[in-house]
């Protein structure tokens, strides 16, 4: 604590510092000035507590802002991750889809491909076979002659099951490129997943 001519030094010192020259002055005009420099204080002290109070009511307001903003990217958070679990489980359910799908025509997804351009290559083969059987016909028909009965009815049950083969590679040809597209879709659709899963996990929550 002070002592009075400490103090007193005090008061000094700071009229030395106001440019004010102690001794030169009357006692009521060191009066004056003191209490000149108490209003001062004490109408920047008002300010400070003003400015205080304005930045406690600002900082509450932005709290009570991101208390919201957050409740609002929970809310949202939650709708997502429920979302990407029903997405999860439908995307599941095609695939099981496709893979029996698969499993009973006998094809894997990997070779979709060679299964497809085998199957129309054979159906080029048939087409042409089946094109060579309808020309000996009608060739035989056109210049009169019966021929043997037996070969004859041989070519045309040939024939047959010639159309009939060629019209299930037309099917399973169908069938394929629907397979295929599906297996394209899904593994779109898995990597777009795997997108959102993983920014959705490695995201600020």
């Amino acid at each position: 604590m002070l002592q009075p001519e400490d103090e007193w030094k005090e008061i000094q010192i700071r009229f030395v510092k106001e440019g004010l020259d102690f001794e030169a002055l009357k006692p009521e005009d060191r009066l004056l000035h003191v209490w000149r420099w108490l209003v001062d204080a004490e109408s920047n002290l008002k300010n400070s507590r003003r400015m205080l109070d304005k930045l406690h009511e600002q900082q509450n307001e932005e709290i009570e802002e991101m208390e919201s903003y957050m409740g609002h990217i929970r809310d949202m958070a939650v709708k997502r991750a429920d979302s990407l679990q029903f997405e999860t489980v439908e995307l599941r359910a095609q695939v099981d889809t496709v893979t029996k799908l698969l499993a009973n025509t006998k094809l894997q997804p990997g070779s979709l491909d060679h299964q497809i351009t085998q199957l129309l290559t054979e159906k080029s083969k048939l087409e042409e076979e089946l094109d060579i059987l309808k020309k000996l016909k009608v060739s035989t028909n056109s210049n009169g002659v019966n021929g043997d009965g037996e070969m004859l009815n041989e070519i045309i049950k040939v024939s047959s099951e010639k159309e009939v083969l060629r019209r299930q590679l037309t099917e399973m040809t169908d069938r394929v490129e629907v397979l295929e597209k599906a297996t394209r879709q899904i593994e779109l659709d898995n990597e777009r997943l795997a997108f959102k899963e993983s920014k959705h996990c490695c995201g600020p929550i």
